[in-house]
């Protein structure tokens, strides 16, 4: 399978996932959800790919940036419009957790040049790259106490730190493995698999927890597709993904407020 492909899946995947996300309540299956949880580790699979392969790196880290930032202006500004009896907003923003998968990426190799160079501008720009989001996570938390949500919100969007993206420091760890594992797809794979199985270390081994209360383990699926993966881009649809996901989220968001109010 190519990159288009890959995403193409997870876009399907994605859209049913958020269906039961925004209409669990009318009755949409779990299993929409279980089919989910390969989603995201697609994602930062295919994003780790696209920063290895572009020409032009701080391009597309600003590409996921901007749509980080507006994004998070969105899911502040749609609940505003129309807000869901349940008080339910809009969580999802994967673009941070990728934008920060790339910063940590950047953050490593500025260190390694660095330290095997020499170079003390590329250790001090890494050592920057690295502390700057986890500070921003610190500075929203002091925000939150003086401004209270508004500052906090606007803190997390402007400077997305790894305490509150989708997936947390789990995640971006994931992307730094699936990127620098690259060129060892089987080990890589037994890495990212271990790491998934390993969210059923804690509590009991039910069937009511395993498939029902803390399924997120049921991303250890995606590591079919990272093998079948064959390096090629495959058709180029670069904006696909940037508008389809905000677009609809926003759309299930705004239906199922809509539904709740009649």
């Amino acid at each position: 399978m190519n990159t288009f492909q890959l995403k193409i899946i997870g876009l399907i995947l994605m859209t049913l996932d958020h269906m039961y996300q925004y209409f669990k309540l009318a009755g949409v299956p779990i299993w929409f959800n279980w089919l989910g949880r390969v989603v995201a580790p697609i994602f930062a699979f295919t994003a780790v790919e696209g920063y290895y392969h572009t020409r032009d790196r701080f391009k597309y880290m600003r590409r996921l940036y901007v749509s980080s930032l507006l994004m998070s202006i969105g899911n502040i500004i749609v609940p505003m419009i129309i807000s869901r009896p349940d008080g339910m907003t809009v969580p999802n923003n994967i673009f941070s957790t990728l934008f920060l998968i790339t910063v940590y990426i950047k953050a490593i190799e500025l260190l390694a040049e660095g330290r095997y160079s020499g170079d003390r501008k590329k250790l001090y720009r890494g050592l920057v790259l690295g502390v700057v989001p986890i500070a921003s996570g610190f500075i929203a938390s002091a925000g939150y106490q003086l401004g209270g949500e508004w500052a906090y919100k606007a803190i997390s969007a402007v400077l997305p730190n790894p305490f509150t993206t989708e997936g947390g420091p789990v995640f971006i760890m994931i992307g730094l493995i699936m990127y620098f594992l690259r060129q060892d797809r089987v080990k890589m794979v037994a890495i990212y698999s271990f790491i998934s199985l390993s969210m059923l270390v804690s509590g009991e081994l039910t069937v009511q927890r395993i498939f029902f209360e803390n399924y997120q383990w049921m991303m250890v699926f995606s590591a079919v597709f990272f093998l079948l993966y064959n390096g090629q881009k495959g058709r180029g649809v670069k904006y696909l993904f940037y508008a389809y996901y905000p677009g609809h989220i926003y759309f299930f968001y705004v239906l199922s407020a809509i539904l709740m109010l009649k």
